[in-house]
C-alpha cells in the first residue's frame, strides 16, 4: 500500500471549515454534534466528550497510515459488525459521504458483511444507510 496521505477529519471534526481539512497530530478533533453532545451533557459526564474527542478523533483521526476514505470504511464497518451503534453508525455514514465514499460502497461493504455479522445487524445498517441516503438520491 502506498503510503497515505495525511490524515483528514472525514466526519467533519475539529470545527473544520471543510469535511478534508488536515488535521495536526494531537489537535483534538471537534464537529457540531461532538460540540452539541458536549453543550448538552451533564457536567459530570461533559469528561466523556473531551475523551471521545482528544482519543478518537484527535489521535487516530489524526495519525497517518490510511487515507480518509479507508478509515471512514473501516470505522463503519466495525461499527455495523458491533451492532447496537446506529446512532454512530448513521455518523459514520455521513462521514463516508463526506470523504466520498457513495451508498453503493458502503452497501457493497454491508453485503460482504453479511455472513459474518448476521441478518440482524445487517438489516439495520441497511435501514441507517436508507435512512440517511434514500433510493432517490
Amino acid at each position: 500500500m502506498e503510503a497515505a496521505e495525511p490524515a483528514h477529519c472525514g466526519t467533519g471534526e475539529l470545527l473544520c471549515k471543510g469535511p478534508h481539512q488536515s488535521v495536526p497530530a494531537g489537535t483534538q478533533c471537534r464537529n457540531a454534534g461532538t460540540l452539541a453532545s458536549l453543550a448538552s451533557a451533564p457536567e459530570n459526564q461533559k469528561h466523556m466528550q473531551d475523551y471521545l474527542s482528544a482519543n478518537c478523533f484527535g489521535d487516530y483521526v489524526s495519525r497517518g497510515g490510511l487515507d480518509a476514505k479507508v478509515r471512514e470504511l473501516l470505522t463503519f464497518s466495525m461499527l455495523l459488525t458491533l451492532g447496537g451503534c446506529e446512532p454512530q453508525l448513521r455518523g459514520h455514514i455521513q462521514g463516508n459521504l463526506n470523504v466520498g465514499n457513495d451508498k453503493r460502497t458502503l452497501l457493497a461493504v454491508v453485503t460482504q458483511l453479511l455472513p459474518y455479522t448476521g441478518y440482524p445487524r445487517t438489516l439495520n445498517a441497511i435501514a441507517c444507510l436508507n435512512e440517511a441516503i434514500p433510493e432517490n438520491e
